[in-house]
């Protein structure tokens, strides 16, 4: 073989190369990050009630679109949403928020979540079934949370029906928004729970909640975080 014609061989192969190279940089991205609206470990309290006086069924949760996928999905106007791909729930919104709601509510109340788990008769079971209705991520400013719930402990007892409008601060970054999240359930978590001990006590109902059906056009206050703890009263 000549020098001419074995050059002739190797330069295809360094072009093929160059090319294969291209490609792979071309097809990297950015790592996904995932995020969960889960509680830090020890910040849920005394959830060993071996006889708790009632328990919980934290039924699915709704959201509504766009934001009930599992990537975050952030304002940038009022008629503006972002999809990040980048940047993305553990599981779909819906399923983080039934957790987190199931994980904090059965901690304030001290109490279980038998949602799908047999359980023993003759213990009330209050049903809790959530809708969100909107939900609004704004970076560097805050999350909010628009949602109506129910509690219903079936026995002929009328349903408590409730409205939740949550509004939690935000700073800068995506780890913020999320913690900005957790923040605003932890919130929506105490109204449930309080909603749930009004309906268990035959207590009046809670603000933003009455027995029966709910006017949504009738808005609640905004409940923000840092605000008076309705359980403590």
């Amino acid at each position: 073989m000549t020098p001419h014609s074995f050059r002739t061989i190797r330069m295809p192969i360094r072009i093929a190369t160059c090319v294969v190279l291209a490609v792979l940089s071309a097809c990297a991205s950015p790592p996904v990050r995932f995020h969960t609206l889960g509680m830090a470990d020890g910040a849920g309290g005394d959830t060993g009630a071996s006889r708790p006086a009632w328990l919980i069924d934290m039924q699915s949760v709704y959201v509504a679109a766009p934001a009930d996928g599992n990537r975050l999905a952030v304002q940038r106007g009022p008629e503006r949403v972002d999809i990040l791909e980048q940047e993305r729930w553990v599981s779909p919104l819906g399923d983080e928020m039934r957790g987190g709601l199931s994980t904090r509510v059965t901690s304030r109340l001290n109490t279980i979540d038998v949602h799908r788990v047999a359980h023993p008769d003759g213990t009330p079971v209050y049903r809790v079934a959530v809708d969100v209705q909107r939900v609004e991520s704004w970076p560097a400013s805050h999350v909010l949370l628009d949602a109506t719930w129910t509690v219903d402990a079936g026995s002929g007892q009328p349903a408590l029906t409730c409205r939740s409008i949550v509004r939690a601060g935000a700073s800068a970054g995506y780890d913020a928004l999320v913690d900005a999240h957790r923040h605003a359930l932890d919130t929506f978590a105490l109204g449930i729970a309080a909603g749930i001990r009004a309906a268990a006590t035959h207590a009046p109902p809670p603000a933003g909640c009455r027995a029966g059906t709910l006017d949504r056009r009738i808005a609640p206050p905004v409940a923000e975080r840092g605000a008076p703890d309705p359980l403590d009263d």
